[in-house]
Formats: structure tokens, C-alpha cells, sequence
């Protein structure tokens, strides 16, 4: 009998990583675009940087190392994410799913029509609000109460009156 070694290497590899990344409404679960975001590794070096859609933005093949995100530019209409989110791949956490939420913008502005010589509420004024297209945004008539607007987008909005209260003259004043 003849007897033979053989020999055999055989390697096994890790499976590549997958990091998936989704930008989210903070109230609504929903995927929103816009956002341009950026991947650093432990030392600070950018990997990656993209803007946001709907879809999960995915990377392959990070090595094993811990990871940060930071938002650079929030979504249109919501407020900027200051806080970095942090992830790891490992040899047994290859597949990574980061969800990194924005709260929507909520601006308030309460208008309120006053008597110039007594400094208190007048109603009874039609009062127009504009944004810088000249594109009519609210038109109400005063009350003894604030009229508040939310939700505006950052932007110049003109205030003018239409039509003065019963007993007063009308003012051409425009307010911006």
C-alpha cells in the first residue's frame, strides 16, 4: 500500500458588513430625505458623507471598528440633530441598522393688532400675511386675542392691513 498526505488550508472569512441608515420623522416614523450626513470612523476620519432620501442609505464592508454619524444639514423644515449616533461593527454585529431621528420645525408667531395711543388690543382689523413670493399665507381680522400662525417655513413674511377697525384710520404700514 502506498499512503499519501495531503494537506488542505482552508480559510474562512467573515461575512462583509451592512449598515443600513435611515433618516426618520421624530413624530411620524416616516423616512424623510434632505439630510446630508457623515460617517467617521474611531480616529475622527471622514469615511463617507451623503444626503439623505427616503430609502436607507447602505454601506458594505466596514471594518470592525466603532463608528459615529453627525448630521451636517437637517432636512427642509426640520431642526438640525446635533446629537452624533454611535454604532460598532464587530465580528459578530455585520449587519447594522441605524435609524437617526429630526423634529419637525414648529415656528409660532402671534400677531396682534394695537391701539397706538392706549397700547392695548384692537379688533376688528383685516390683516393679510405674505411670504417673500407675495403669495398670501393668512388672512384674518382682529381680535382682542393673538392670531397665531405655526408651522411657517424659515423665510420674510410681510404683515399688512387691509381694512382698518370701525373708528380708526387705516395704516399703509407694512410690516416685515
Amino acid at each position: 500500500k502506498e499512503v499519501t498526505n495531503v494537506t488542505a488550508n482552508l480559510t474562512l472569512g467573515i461575512e462583509s458588513s451592512k449598515v443600513s441608515i435611515i433618516k426618520t420623522d421624530k413624530t411620524t416614523g416616516n423616512a424623510i430625505a434632505g439630510a446630508t450626513l457623515v460617517l467617521k470612523d474611531s480616529k475622527g476620519e471622514e469615511i463617507t458623507r451623503w444626503t439623505s432620501t427616503t430609502n436607507a442609505h447602505i454601506i458594505r464592508n466596514l471594518p470592525n471598528d466603532t463608528y459615529t454619524i453627525t448630521e451636517v444639514e437637517a432636512p427642509k423644515g426640520y431642526i438640525l440633530n446635533k446629537t452624533p449616533v454611535e454604532f460598532k461593527v464587530t465580528n459578530t454585529t455585520r449587519d447594522v441598522k441605524v435609524k437617526i431621528e429630526n423634529t419637525p420645525r414648529v415656528s409660532v408667531v402671534n400677531i396682534l393688532k394695537i391701539d397706538k395711543s392706549t397700547q392695548q388690543p384692537l379688533a376688528g382689523a383685516v390683516l393679510l400675511v405674505k411670504d417673500s413670493a407675495g403669495n398670501e399665507v393668512a388672512k384674518f381680522t382682529s381680535t382682542t386675542e393673538p392670531y397665531v400662525l405655526t408651522d411657517l417655513e424659515n423665510g420674510t413674511y410681510v404683515l399688512e392691513e387691509i381694512t382698518a377697525p370701525a373708528g380708526y384710520m387705516f395704516s399703509s404700514e407694512k410690516i416685515t
